[in-house]
């Protein structure tokens, strides 16, 4: 989701820098020390949050501009902290 903990424990952050005001994650999470990068449970279809390991292998949602017609997904691995 391009969310993280911002280096306090359980604060989280936008990973490109603006402002944290709103969440989204299930009713007890985060959970600390469970993981430091957050991911939407779309298989519940609430898209609720849930923290979990960096490591783990995840899909990803690409951004675009408003009244764009097309949007680039990278095709390679991405790294933690990477907008996509």
């Amino acid at each position: 989701l391009g969310a993280s903990i911002s280096g306090k424990e359980n604060e989280f952050g936008w990973i490109d820098g603006s402002e944290w005001d709103y969440d989204n994650f299930f009713i007890g999470f985060p959970i600390a020390g469970l993981g430091d990068c957050v991911i939407m449970d779309t298989e519940g279809g609430t898209g609720q949050w849930v923290n979990v390991d960096c490591a783990t292998k995840q899909s990803v949602a690409c951004i675009r501009q408003q009244n764009s017609s097309t949007s680039v997904c990278p095709t390679g691995p991405w790294k933690e902290g990477q907008v996509v």
